[in-house]
């Protein structure tokens, strides 16, 4: 046990450990999903910080949506059919423009430097039907990062 200790404690110095970012879970979530069926298209991420990932993407092969879980430590569940949170969502090629990391500096830019404690990653449409991703972060108020164009958005 010593031993496994001391590679972990090494492992860790070395950040081969360190938790997974979220955009890092979902890179994860979309090549596990490429294995599955490649050239499948993104629906929705969500996850607390330092939390499980849950992905939704559409299946290229049959259209259907499916749901993969991915922990920060990279323990990533099999492609599993569900539909349960994909209403307001429509498909599109992974990735857009801004990675999670980029919207957050978009945040801080905006003045916005709460550690956000929940984010989901989608596209959706607006009341006029034009298309738009965003990042929409829980903070102490919730704040929407557009995926594409930066703008920052408190609601």
């Amino acid at each position: 046990m010593k031993i496994i200790a001391a590679v972990k404690k090494h492992l860790r110095r070395l950040g081969v450990l360190s938790p997974l970012t979220y955009d890092q879970q979902i890179w994860g979530g979309k090549s596990l999903m490429d294995l599955y069926q490649s050239a499948s298209q993104f629906y929705l991420a969500e996850a607390n910080a330092g939390g499980t990932m849950y992905t939704v993407w559409q299946g290229s092969q049959d259209q259907k949506p499916y749901a993969i879980t991915i922990d920060t430590s990279g323990h990533a569940t099999s492609p599993v059919i569900d539909d349960s949170r994909v209403a307001e969502c429509t498909a599109f090629v992974y990735p857009p423009k801004l990675s999670c990391a980029q919207a957050q500096q978009a945040m801080a830019k905006a003045g916005i430097t709460d550690t956000w404690t929940f984010c989901r990653l989608r596209k959706t449409v607006d009341y006029r039907f034009n298309p738009f991703y965003d990042f929409a972060f829980v903070t102490r108020r919730p704040v929407h990062v557009d995926a594409v164009t930066g703008q920052v958005t408190p609601t």
